[in-house]
């Protein structure tokens, strides 16, 4: 679901990152055993903050996207457990940090670069359709 954020963002700017961080955010929550609504908070904030830099600094190469992709998901997946963090309700934010964060982030950046790749072709080609008629 962050992947899906953070393209959307990118793609579209910061009220389509944040709607659609939002809604993937409440799925994510209705999915989990935590607190409603903290991944909804956190994925709505990244998906704003993502657009909102993409309106500065966007360049349309992968690499970039690969690199926005891998901050977004270390704050991404950091966003809920410093949330959790301040309500008391989380265990050690480091020993988190480490055992899931950065595996998480990694994990999003590989296959994110695989989807990133796949809705660009798939987006491209309906473009081009639609151009035609």
């Amino acid at each position: 679901m962050l992947i899906i954020s953070v393209f959307f963002g990118l793609q579209d700017g910061p009220l389509a990152g944040a709607v659609v961080g939002f809604a993937c955010g409440l799925v994510e929550d209705s999915l989990s055993s935590g607190p409603m609504g903290v991944n909804a908070l956190a994925r709505t904030l990244l998906g704003f903050i993502v657009g909102s830099i993409r309106g500065r600094i966007f360049r349309d190469t992968l690499w970039y996207r690969i690199s926005v992709l891998f901050l977004a998901s270390l704050l991404g997946e950091t966003m809920p457990f410093a949330i959790l963090y301040v309500l008391d309700r989380a265990d050690s934010f480091l020993s988190n940090f480490r055992n899931i964060v950065l595996l998480s982030a990694l994990y999003n950046t590989l296959l994110g670069s695989f989807l990133f790749f796949l809705f660009d072709r798939l987006l491209r080609k309906y473009w081009l359709t639609q151009k035609r008629i």
